[in-house]
């Protein structure tokens, strides 16, 4: 069956990656599941669900709506914290009321990459120091699932509940699908000449552009048709970092900071590229112990390394996706115009069934000089 505690350790330990804000309020609400999840809270949870399904099958509206705000907040929760791509945007809910904008704070013109509402990426203007850029909002919609009202035996409405995991699973694959192109695209070349809203960056004229990288991609040394993640690549990613020198501030400005990696996103398939580097009889240092401990290396070069396995990123192109302590761009939602669809008629009651589907409104930008904090590190030849 499905193991709630496990899920829920699972999301509290995933919070780590997010941006702070993000991070610091879904953690409060994870660690108000597990409450609920305790054997002297559990009954209690459940009873009190079960009431509520059965005011709301009678057509208590106040039920009705209690029941659909758990919902939307359980979901969009899950959601946030178990999404890969999401993790390298900054999440903002936004009021029924509100208009989603990107202010530029960087000291040149910029455009900003959003979704428009047929799909396919857009650009804003050319935005001025200061000045904002709207991002365009739209609405994605999860299938209908099914789940068992109570059991007859022991009057449990679990099930029901489960049905969010199933809704907040949907949305999650489609984010993903949504998301990880604009990701790809920031991957390549950066703009340093043309027009200065197109250009990724335009630095203080103290600094010394020859020690600035002029791409996010990220060639590892010594690569072949099937070699796979090691210390080499790590060795790319901390030399990219550190070749913006102490503080992103002195050149850029915007409060940018000094850039650490935190995240790498790697094909699920191989991931595990350190244990062809370790024999059985390589014992004797604290790395090859980590190896053999967690399959990995966790601290290198004054980062603390986490590898997330993407079973959604194509193994064949070679490429794996880094994460720094700074987000691309910036996650729009809408908790309160999300809405649940719910079908407890009398015909389905006397299956002992509902069902539930959800639409969701979203959006999400990508400032084009955001495009510094993500590499992509090429760590076998593309297939």
């Amino acid at each position: 069956g499905f193991d709630k505690h496990n899920y829920l350790a699972t999301l509290k330990r995933r919070t780590s990656l997010l941006q702070p804000a993000t991070a610091k309020r879904l953690e409060g609400v994870l660690v108000q599941l597990e409450e609920s999840l305790k054997p002297e809270n559990e009954k209690k949870t459940q009873e009190k669900i079960a009431k509520l399904i059965e005011k709301a099958s009678q057509g208590d509206a106040a039920a009705k709506a209690e029941m659909i705000k758990m919902r939307v907040i359980s979901v969009d929760n899950f959601v946030i914290a178990t999404t890969n791509p999401i993790t390298f945007f900054d999440t903002v809910p936004l009021a029924n009321n509100e208009v989603p904008f990107i202010e530029n704070t960087s000291r040149q013109e910029i455009v900003v990459s959003y979704l428009g509402q047929d799909g396919r990426a857009r650009k804003t203007q050319p935005i001025r120091y200061q000045g904002q850029g709207q991002v365009e909002l739209h609405t994605i919609s999860t299938e209908e699932f099914e789940y068992v009202i109570r059991d007859i035996y022991s009057g449990e409405v679990k099930t029901a509940q489960l049905a969010n995991v199933d809704l907040a699973r949907d949305v999650e694959l489609q984010l993903n699908k949504l998301m990880w192109p604009f990701i790809k695209s920031a991957i390549g070349a950066f703009v340093t000449t043309g027009p200065r809203a197109l250009r990724t960056f335009f630095p203080h004229s103290i600094v010394n552009t020859k020690n600035l990288p002029t791409t996010n991609l990220l060639v590892a040394p010594g690569n072949t048709n099937t070699s796979l993640w090691r210390k080499e690549c790590m060795d790319v990613v901390l030399e990219y970092a550190a070749a913006w020198g102490n503080s992103l501030d002195n050149a850029f400005g915007g409060g940018v900071g000094q850039m650490k990696p935190t995240a790498v996103y790697i094909p699920s398939s191989e991931v595990m590229g350190y244990l062809q580097q370790v024999q059985l009889t390589s014992f004797g240092n604290s790395v090859v112990e980590e190896i053999f401990d967690t399959g990995f290396v966790l601290n290198y070069g004054g980062a603390r390394w986490v590898f997330i396995a993407d079973a959604t990123l194509d193994p064949d192109e070679g490429l794996a996706y880094v994460k720094f302590n700074k987000p691309i761009g910036t996650f729009f939602t809408k908790p309160g115009l999300d809405q649940t669809f719910e079908d407890e008629s009398i015909g389905m009651r006397k299956q002992n069934k509902g069902s539930v589907s959800m639409n969701k409104v979203i959006g999400f930008g990508l400032p084009i000089n955001w495009r510094l904090n993500v590499a992509a590190v090429r760590y076998h030849n593309a297939r």
